[in-house]
């Protein structure tokens, strides 16, 4: 929270040299809390037929976090705006989206670890969820689909990646973008893990 009143600030000090200008930066905020208000929700429901409905939506939503990320294609010099302030604004709310990915994907984990006996399935699942998140974060920028196109148009979205898999070879660039973007998250994820393990042993 204290991250994202930063992020306002900080786009509000900047709107005084162009105003209007990255206002995309807190719709995308926005759409990166709602995972994480998910995952809360998941975790303190204490109904499971609700839990299994809420579990695919969180899905959907997530890649909306570290998406932000791909708002580095908007940097570009403006002579009324030092370059500098831009790169951090950006920095700043990718960092935040970041964030909200990771500890949402933790409480997710932490969840499926309650329910699930066999603990390497809910290692397992979490593993599946990062490369489809970066997959998420390539239809969002490239393709331009919203999470909540599955719901309204999903015979065209479901369209459009069924030709993306018989076409894939003219789509090598996503493709690759995708798996960087799974990489980046599985490796922040893991950096997170490993600081979770080690604040429970000391």
């Amino acid at each position: 929270m204290v991250a994202t009143i930063f992020d306002v600030i900080l786009l509000r000090y900047r709107m005084e040299f162009i105003p209007h200008v990255m206002l995309f930066l807190v719709w995308n905020l926005f759409l990166a809390w709602i995972p994480y208000i998910i995952s809360l929700a998941i975790n303190i429901i204490d109904k499971k037929w609700l839990t299994v409905g809420l579990l695919p939506l969180w899905l959907i939503f997530f890649p909306n976090a570290p998406y932000i990320i791909t708002d580095f294609i908007h940097l570009r010099a403006r002579p009324e705006v030092p370059l500098i302030l831009d790169v951090l604004l950006i920095s700043s709310f990718a960092a935040t989206g970041m964030a909200l990915a990771l500890v949402s994907l933790s409480e997710i984990h932490q969840f499926l670890i309650k329910q699930i006996s066999k603990k390497w399935i809910a290692h397992l699942l979490i593993t599946m969820v990062i490369p489809l998140a970066g997959i998420g974060v390539w239809i969002g920028r490239v393709q331009r689909w919203n999470s909540w196109d599955v719901i309204y148009q999903p015979k065209v979205l479901f369209a459009d990646l069924a030709n993306i898999c018989q076409t894939y070879n003219q789509h090598m660039e996503g493709i690759m973008m995708a798996f960087i973007f799974s990489v980046l998250l599985g490796i922040s994820y893991l950096f997170l893990i490993s600081l979770q393990y080690r604040s429970r042993v000391k």
